[in-house]
């Protein structure tokens, strides 16, 4: 782990939620980034050194993923996870913040600021899949390296612009891992249900977003990245050139700068 983070937890509703944070806050912007599906907060760790001199560095693991209890009885749906995560926040005494969301974490950052545009002083989205029904064609396209057959390299493959190369122990942990949380996640049926997002809501966002697409994305067209910009108002758009569905692995430093510029365009932005 990242010398300038410290690991944290906190009960929310009777639930633990695991994160890091950064040793000391002090006046700096408040940035949260939040992971995507069957990832977790670890995979944010190689931007950290790009960002924390600078900013409070907030990334947790989202409900039923990383070190989070797969609780078969909570309700995964978005606007449940949202009120986690807003509880959460709440208890660490954030009070403004800065959010960054990684694929579908996109889709939690768009709802948060919904929901809370008092408190999101600007977002971005990276990589985030155009949702609005269950059929999106990013799930089923996900889905289909899930089964008994489920195979770690083609799913590398499949989310990498090169993927990288790990020995058989590392490789043979992840896939068993991976097919530990996508069981999971298809049992409970959070990837067709949770992430619908009513066009209204992006039409209505008052927070400055940045949306940026990887062209080299095997998973998401970059019609997804479009439409965003089409509807939400004022949106800025950018690439992430030779990455692929997760940049925040492959391209750490050009993603933090992309953050960063973000961020400053809006520290000083009023919320009333």
């Amino acid at each position: 782990m990242a010398s300038n983070l410290i690991k944290g937890q906190k009960t929310i509703k009777g639930y633990n939620i695991t994160f890091y944070s950064s040793i000391s806050a002090s006046k700096k912007d408040t940035l949260i980034l939040l992971h995507g599906l069957a990832d977790r907060k670890e995979g944010f760790l190689k931007m950290v050194k790009y960002l924390s001199k600078d900013y409070h560095i907030i990334i947790p693991d989202l409900p039923g993923h990383g070190d989070n209890i797969k609780d078969e009885t909570l309700d995964y749906r978005i606007q449940n996870q949202i009120y986690y995560l807003k509880d959460l926040f709440d208890q660490l005494k954030l009070d403004k913040y800065h959010i960054c969301g990684i694929s579908t974490g996109g889709l939690f950052g768009i709802y948060f600021s919904s929901l809370y545009p008092k408190q999101v002083k600007s977002l971005t989205i990276v990589n985030t899949p155009f949702i609005n029904d269950s059929s999106n064609p990013f799930f089923n396209k996900f889905l289909e390296e899930i089964g008994e057959n489920l195979n770690i390299i083609s799913c590398l493959d499949l989310v990498f612009y090169k993927r990288p190369k790990f020995s058989w122990p590392i490789t043979n942990r992840l896939q068993k891992q991976l097919r530990k949380d996508l069981e999971f996640l298809t049992r409970k049926n959070i990837i067709k249900n949770i992430f619908i997002l009513p066009k209204s809501i992006l039409s209505s966002l008052r927070t400055p977003v940045l949306i940026l697409h990887s062209p080299q994305d095997k998973l998401l067209p970059v019609e997804d990245a479009k439409k965003y910009h089409e509807i939400i108002p004022n949106s800025i758009y950018g690439t992430l050139k030779e990455s692929g569905h997760y940049p925040q692995y492959e391209k750490p430093s050009f993603l933090s700068a992309g953050i960063r510029g973000q961020i400053e365009r809006n520290s000083t932005r009023k919320l009333d």
